[in-house]
């Protein structure tokens, strides 16, 4: 008797082990908008709103947590602390002239000696050695000649990130580029969580907070802010950028909305029309397009842009993105149907808004290869689109 209850007490506290392995999950779309219903996990976790369907990720524990998808991390990589044969720290730093785009390590010695004429050289050089205000001048540069160079590196996907404070081995290979972030004050890319903590003792960010009276809890919305480029060199409305691209959610949704430029050029151009009172559409628009982007990168295999996707060779795959994306099977009778046809056919919308964009592009630039690609492309829209997809889609929705 005394033998039984043992084992069953052994029994009791066995811990039990959770598998981690790596799956493939595919998930339905979870939008904003209410295109979708919201998709919980085989054990009951919630999935995050920006999980996608067909997206290699490992699968959460048990305890709670929401998955979470991380960008590749192509050729982008964080530069990390070194340490001598003794243990001792390599003082191997180097950073990015500001003026001239050179490799140095002593950036004070390198822009009084080369770049003594410029205005804020000059300022600097106007004061005592050691002073702050020369210290101050010279930094900002120093982190401004950076913060140009790592832009170039997100715009090119390749090349290595310039931090302020170099991350550890550890620190590095569990973080991803998509972690950091400049400081709306002196440029600098530093982790984003930790942000708020440099900004309180930046006093180049403190600067711009006494000039221009922002609030405090602004920092990372004017990080995000300086990561945004200009579309295709045109004219971009500041209202646009502050209070639509710079306030979506910071995720890998939008992190797509902001790295191509037509998505956001789609933005733009409801924006043009409709103004900032539909800050929701505009911004649900381009998260949609993105999510097609997503979707059609794992469909296609390639890091494919939205661009690219405009063409008449791509317009069978496009089809079949759409079918992926919107969720497309059958009924008892065995006629198509959509899971969520008002997705697929807002996506048939916006890709008609986005060849528009295109065209406008290639005769102004007088491309005539370009312009008779979109011009096939929207020709075969017209022929197939409805067969193929909106007649399912709208008879999915009666």
């Amino acid at each position: 008797m005394l033998v039984c209850v043992l084992v069953l007490a052994l029994l009791c506290v066995t811990p039990k082990v959770i598998s981690h392995e790596v799956t493939e999950v595919c998930l339905p779309l979870t939008s904003e908008d209410g295109a979708g219903p919201s998709v919980v996990h085989q054990d009951m976790t919630q999935i995050e709103e920006t999980d996608l369907p067909c997206i290699h990720q490992e699968a959460a524990p048990r305890s709670g947590a929401a998955m979470k998808v991380k960008p590749a991390q192509k050729n982008i990589h964080i530069s990390t602390a070194m340490k001598k044969e003794d243990g001792r720290r390599m003082w191997n730093k180097q950073h990015s002239c500001y003026y001239c785009g050179k490799d140095v390590a002593k950036m004070a010695r390198h822009l009084e000696d080369m770049h003594p004429h410029e205005v804020k050289v000059a300022e600097a050089l106007g004061y005592e050695k050691r002073s702050k205000n020369r210290r101050l001048i010279f930094e900002l540069l120093t982190r401004r000649g950076d913060y140009v160079q790592n832009l170039e590196v997100l715009h090119l996907r390749e090349g290595s990130l310039r931090i302020l404070r170099k991350p550890t081995e550890d620190q590095a290979s569990s973080r991803c580029y998509t972690d950091y972030g400049p400081c709306p004050g002196c440029y600098a890319f530093l982790v984003k969580s930790e942000l708020w903590r440099h900004c309180k003792t930046c006093e180049h960010y403190q600067k711009v907070i006494g000039q221009e009276g922002g609030e405090h809890g602004r920092m990372q919305r004017d990080s995000r802010l300086l990561l945004i480029g200009d579309v295709i060199g045109m004219q971009i409305d500041q209202k646009f950028l502050s209070e639509i691209l710079s306030t979506m959610q910071d995720d890998h949704v939008s992190r797509i909305v902001r790295d191509d430029w037509l998505i956001t050029r789609l933005g733009y151009s409801i924006y043009e029309q409709h103004g900032s009172s539909q800050k929701k559409v505009i911004s649900q628009a381009m998260r949609t397009m993105a999510r097609f982007l997503l979707c059609a990168r794992e469909v296609m295999d390639s890091d494919v842009v939205l661009e690219d996707m405009i063409e008449p060779e791509k317009f069978d795959a496009v089809v079949s993105v759409v079918h992926a994306l919107a969720q497309r099977s059958e009924t008892e009778r065995n006629y198509p149907k959509f899971e969520t046809p008002s997705l697929a056919l807002r996506v048939g919308n916006h890709l008609m808004t986005c060849a528009g964009i295109l065209l406008g592009k290639a005769l102004r630039n007088r491309d005539d290869d370009q312009e008779k690609k979109v011009t096939n492309f929207v020709s075969l829209y017209k022929i197939e689109w409805k067969r193929k997809v909106s007649s399912h889609a709208r008879s999915s929705l009666a």
